[in-house]
């Protein structure tokens, strides 16, 4: 293991899905339990309506404990699991943790199943008991990071929730993306950029940049009511 690892966290309480947008008519003051439910919205004000939704709550899982980190491209990258939950049917059917890695840039960088883990609240007054963590640290001869996509490439229309927090070291980034391959190729980033100070959030639509040139509000910084690090 390198002596002096940089070390940067993600911490998720909880994450929404909505998907399938929809002209189905809401029920009104008739709500309907969630097992029944097949018209869903995001927030109170929106005038659109889902299919379907998924809720991930982690504020209360068996099973907390924060790996050692493992120094070796390979190893890390063929880690176990690091929670029973993560072989669940509630989590496989909807995401896969990634294990591959990047070698273009700078850095080598390789995802590993060892960096996705439940994680103990320890905050002086909790509000959960647990929490999803995504690490990010430094090794020898690479940068060692956490990701998971969706099982599913067939989303049209989305929108993705999430309650967390981000710390640590500076120079990582909190990414939450949609992508379709293909030509021309279809993606929307949010990212928390340690860099930047701690009430700062970019959006991108890409291309952001075409021949090195930038794109007119293809990029739109904005300014949160909340620093991402609480």
């Amino acid at each position: 293991m390198a002596r002096s690892q940089s070390l940067f966290t993600t911490v998720v309480t909880s994450w929404a899905v909505f998907a399938g947008l929809t002209r189905c008519a809401p029920l009104g003051a008739n709500a309907t339990s969630d097992a029944t439910c097949d018209c869903y919205k995001a927030e109170a004000t929106s005038t659109n309506f889902f299919d379907h939704r998924k809720f991930f709550d982690f504020r209360d899982m068996a099973g907390a404990a924060v790996p050692a980190p493992i120094d070796g491209r390979d190893q890390d990258a063929g880690a176990p699991l690091t929670n029973a939950y993560f072989s669940t049917a509630e989590w496989t059917d909807t995401w896969g943790i990634q294990t591959w890695p990047t070698s273009g840039g700078p850095v080598y960088r390789v995802n590993s199943p060892n960096n996705v883990y439940i994680e103990a609240d320890t905050d002086a007054s909790p509000a959960s008991r647990t929490h999803l963590t995504m690490r990010t640290l430094r090794q020898s001869d690479y940068q060692s990071t956490a990701e998971f996509e969706s099982k599913s490439p067939q989303y049209q229309y989305l929108s993705v929730r999430m309650l967390a927090r981000t710390q640590g070291d500076g120079g990582a980034v909190t990414s939450m993306s949609t992508y379709l391959g293909g030509a021309p190729v279809q993606e929307a980033d949010l990212e928390i950029r340690t860099d930047t100070a701690t009430n700062i959030a970019q959006y991108t639509n890409q291309p952001g940049t075409v021949d090195g040139e930038v794109v007119p509000d293809a990029t739109h910084v904005t300014t949160l009511a909340t620093p991402w690090t609480d």
